[in-house]
């Protein structure tokens, strides 16, 4: 069954979750530094309990893959599972730094006060989703 609901992931330069979507392999990059730098990680927290929640909670094919993960850093995902991953992340899209930027300032200029965290969702939001966007951008 999966997870019943459908995600967008926008990830700054730190890209490792969009690389995974976009080539099947779940592999440590170069960490770089941001403006957003909570997001800053090669390894995300939430990945294992995504891959625990699509896989229809399956505890040994994650804590498996988990233990191949941290051997060697890298993993080539079971298509299986990278075919139900990208069933719920439908989208997915690096916002480099300019365009964090951009975003902030027109939130700003709207008299908005966002962190960097909740306005990347805005952004990536209006950029994978066109016919949501507002007029003024």
């Amino acid at each position: 069954m999966g997870l019943p609901v459908k995600l967008v992931c926008a990830v700054n330069s730190n890209d490792i979750v969009h690389r995974m979507l976009s080539d099947g392999v779940f592999s440590v990059g170069e960490s770089l530094l941001t403006i957003a730098p909570a997001m800053d990680v090669q390894i995300p927290y939430n990945m294992e309990r995504i891959w625990y929640l699509v896989s229809d909670r399956d505890t040994k094919l994650v804590s498996a893959l988990m233990k191949q993960f941290e051997e060697s850093q890298s993993l080539p995902l079971p298509p299986t599972l990278l075919n139900q991953l990208r069933q719920t992340i439908t989208k997915s899209c690096v916002v480099p730094d300019q365009d964090i930027r951009e975003c902030l300032k027109k939130v700003w200029r709207k008299m908005l006060i966002f962190c960097v965290l909740t306005q990347l969702p805005e952004c990536i939001f209006t950029r994978i989703t066109p016919r949501f966007a507002s007029k003024e951008q």
